[in-house]
């Protein structure tokens, strides 16, 4: 018995999106969102389980995840060690993004429970909300593509629905980045982060297929780089990998 299915969407609030510091490494955030897929957000589980089978996890990792079962347990394990912070007005409460895991011996399956207080960021879809397809995720190989891409996608689907000509351009301080992708302690010279997190992620998000194609900008009034404009446009063709080369002009008017 398995939950998961490659037309499974990713279906998460907005807020957990936008989430700061991921110290999970690329492989384990995969496996988070591949779980998240595994939730029926019209009928979800009383329990708060989702089954997968650990060849449908494998498979999805892809390449990365050449060390075998034991390896996928390992980064698996990694998200009862990583958690979310909610906000209330008496307490801050930190939530484990897997409460338990259940990984059978002699036998294909997985299962993880969510804790009570997470589930409302991916079934109670009142307040604003990204899906996309789970499959994307083997397309994207990188942690800090995985991050922008659905911060980014997210943006530009909040945009869509409030404006009837959206520009997918925005500018987001290097405060907020470093806190997004979880480098506050890391790169800490602007070189050393714009080749390990900017330059890889842009050239992720271009060459995986995906719905949209991205550039940066760096904006530098002074001497220090203030912050980065990310612009997007809708991918008009799955052979396009360059911002500006476009295959379908005809195609761009279409939303992201």
């Amino acid at each position: 018995m398995s939950d998961f299915d490659l037309s499974n969407k990713v279906a998460q609030t907005n807020e957990l999106i936008r989430q700061a510091h991921w110290e999970l490494d690329g492989v384990s955030l995969k496996i988070f969102k591949t779980l998240i897929s595994c939730i029926d957000v019209f009928n979800p589980p009383e329990d708060n389980k989702v089954y997968i089978s650990k060849k449908e996890l494998f498979d999805l990792i892809g390449s990365e995840s050449d060390g075998g079962y034991d390896y996928i347990k390992q980064k698996t394990r990694a998200l009862q060690r990583t958690s979310i912070k909610i906000d209330t007005p008496k307490a801050e409460i930190f939530v484990p993004l897997v409460n338990k895991i259940h990984w059978t011996k002699n036998e294909d399956e997985i299962w993880c429970r969510f804790d009570e207080d997470f589930m409302p960021y991916v079934i109670e879809m009142h307040a604003l909300f990204l899906q996309y397809e789970v499959g994307n995720i083997k397309k994207i190989d990188t942690k800090y593509g995985l991050i922008l891409y659905e911060y980014l996608l997210s943006m530009a689907r909040q945009e869509q629905a409030i404006t009837e000509e959206p520009k997918y351009e925005y500018t987001i301080p290097m405060k907020r980045l470093r806190a997004l992708t979880g480098t506050e302690k890391k790169y800490a010279r602007f070189e050393a982060f714009e080749r390990k997190v900017l330059r890889e992620a842009e050239k992720d998000i271009n060459t995986a297929g995906i719905e949209f194609l991205m550039r940066y900008v760096k904006n530098k009034p002074g001497r220090a780089v203030e912050s980065i404009t990310f612009k997007l446009r809708v991918r008009t063709s799955i052979l396009e990998e360059r911002f500006m080369e476009i295959k379908n002009p005809n195609l761009m008017d279409q939303p992201i």
